[in-house]
Parts: C-alpha cells; sequence; structure tokens
C-alpha cells in the first residue's frame, strides 16, 4: 500500500475528470494516462489502480470501475468466493504461532497483511460490506 500524497491525489483527480469527459474508455487508455500524469507530476512510480481508486473523490459507474479490476472476479462455476476480514485483535489465549507477525501488526489474526483480501480489509477499515462491494 503506498501513502497518500498530494500529488497522488492529484492524479486520481485528473484521472476521474478524464473518465467523466469521456476520454478514457479502455485499460489501455487508463494506464497510458496514468503513466503520462505521473511523469508529469514528478512521481517516480506508477501508481497501481488499488492505490488510486480510494482517491479517486466521485462516483463511478459499474463500467468505469471495472477499468480500475487488476484481475477479473473468478466464477466460472457459478460460485463466488469471498473473503471479509475481521479486525485486528488479540487472541483470547495469548500468542500463538499463527500470527505470523505478532499482536501489533495491523493485520487480522494468521495473516501477514500483504494478502489481497488483507489489504482490502484494511483499505475498508474492516467493514464487511464495504470489502465484498469494493472487490
Amino acid at each position: 500500500m503506498s501513502t497518500k500524497t498530494p500529488a497522488l491525489s492529484t492524479l486520481a483527480a485528473r484521472v476521474y475528470e478524464e473518465l467523466k469527459k469521456g476520454s478514457i474508455r479502455t485499460k489501455h487508455q487508463l494506464d497510458s494516462r496514468k503513466r503520462e500524469l505521473a511523469d508529469g507530476l514528478n512521481i517516480n512510480h506508477l501508481p497501481t489502480n488499488p492505490d488510486l481508486l480510494p482517491l479517486i473523490k466521485g462516483k463511478l459507474t459499474p463500467e468505469q470501475r471495472k477499468l480500475f479490476m487488476i484481475k477479473p472476479v473468478r466464477n466460472i462455476s457459478g460460485v463466488a468466493v469471498l473473503a471479509a476480514m475481521v479486525k485486528p485483535h488479540l487472541c483470547p489465549h495469548g500468542t500463538c504461532v499463527y500470527c505470523p507477525k505478532g499482536i501489533h501488526h495491523p493485520a487480522p489474526p494468521a495473516y501477514t497483511g500483504d494478502e489481497p483480501a488483507a489489504q482490502r480489509g484494511y483499505r475498508n477499515n474492516f467493514d464487511a460490506y464495504k470489502q465484498v462491494t469494493s472487490r
């Protein structure tokens, strides 16, 4: 997860404006425009879609939201597997071997915090509804 910087917020605002105008319609256009804006704003790395999505202040249409998806949801069988993370908390029995980073790390028990579901939980303040709908 990257930190929120003024340049990154500016980039997100400009991307949103171009989405509203209709000048960004494909993933390729989105990536190209992100690259151009990042160069112009002196951002030394290409921001990922999960970095930008929480910074976009306006309402995105479902089609626009799809542009920010990294991988399609795999539900060919008709079953969609979901993961909703709970807030980090202490184990009732004390320290255990299943907590890889210890009790003071902001990740749910038994997770490192680097997993996509754990990152989604953190971004959505561990609200189960928001975690599932932001997928």
